[in-house]
Parts: C-alpha cells; structure tokens; sequence
C-alpha cells in the first residue's frame, strides 16, 4: 500500500498550455517561471514547440490536450481570436475540466473581452485579475502565476491520494452543464456570415 500511494505522490502533473504564437514569449516566460516545480519532480511542462519534425502537429497537441492534467490558457487578443487554438483547444479543453478529468487555468496575458468567453466560469491567474502586461513588475505578476500553478499541483496531489468516492469530486466543473454551448455563436468565436 505504501508502495502505491509514494508512487502517486511522485508521478508529475502533465501541463499543456494552449497560446496563440503571437504570444509565444509570454510562453516562454512562463516556462522559465515553471522551471523550479519541473526540477522539484512535480511537473512535466509540454507544448508545441516540443513536436519534433515528421510529427504530425493537430495530432501530437490532440494527444497532450487528452494527457494533460492541468491545461493553461494563455489569454489574449490573439488566442480568443485564434480559429484553431481557441474553437479546437480551448473547446476541447474546456470540456475536459467540465468531465473533470482536467484543470484548466486561463492566465490572462493582455488586456481582452476574455469575460465574454467560456473562460470567465473559471478562476484566472494573476490572483488579482489584472494582466501581466498591465503589471510594473513582470517578474511578480509571473512569480504570482508560478505560485499559483504550484498551489493546483499541490491540491492535485494531495486529492490523489484520498480515496475516491462515488461522486465526481476531482475537478471542479463550471457552473453550468456546458458553458460552450449556452453563449451565442458569436462568443464562441465563430463570425457571423453577412
């Protein structure tokens, strides 16, 4: 018994983060944030620049969407505006955490109408709500995001350990049955034709 609860306390929380390449150094800041969890065992920090050549792209992200146990959302203009990222992604995420088999984490980069999107059910990083763009000091709006993932992992692996019991208790789901579909195809990125 000890053996298996030692094993489930080391094995690293799978992060996937979905980003509009406009945002790609917001990445890789974030990365750089993340590196003391990743050294610590307790993550393994995936995204597409990691597909290696030959690889099939939708497939490979496909795959680490479904294998993810936290998906981050970086969340901007860009991404909200992104066709693929946002309607394949970020949909697809979204209804990971409602299945709650995932936790999905939007981190706001820059200032957008991300309230008018599925993503406003769910707690944003920073704490505070403000973009890291809008932040004085980037290094503490990043530090206040690290800070935040390190505390979901935490609670992650802790959950993990308890005995599971018969209701669905693993992620917390968004309030309603699914928020994709109750906001207008306009929301949900999909352009009005005229």
């Amino acid at each position: 018994m000890e053996r298996s609860i030692t094993k489930a306390q080391h094995r690293p929380q799978q992060l996937y983060v979905a980003y509009a390449k406009p945002d790609s150094h917001f990445r890789a800041q974030l990365a750089l944030h993340l590196i003391p969890i990743e050294r610590q065992g307790k993550i393994v920090f995936w995204h597409d620049c990691l597909i290696l050549p030959g690889q099939d792209r939708t497939a490979t992200i496909d795959k680490m969407i479904e294998n993810a146990d936290i998906i981050l959302v970086l969340v901007s203009p860009d991404l909200i505006a992104s066709d693929y990222v946002y309607e394949s992604a970020v949909r697809r995420a979204l209804e990971r955490h409602e299945e709650g088999s995932a936790m999905v984490i939007p981190i706001l980069l820059r200032p957008c109408l991300w309230l008018k999107t599925p993503l406003c059910q769910l707690q944003a990083l920073p704490e505070n709500g403000r973009e890291i763009k809008c932040w004085a000091d980037k290094d503490a709006a990043w530090l206040d995001v690290a800070k935040g993932i390190d505390n979901v992992v935490h609670e992650l692996r802790v959950r993990s350990l308890r005995p599971r019991s018969k209701d669905k208790m693993a992620m917390p789901s968004c309030r309603s049955k699914s928020i994709w579909r109750k906001l207008p195809p306009t929301l949900m990125g999909q352009r009005q034709r005229s």
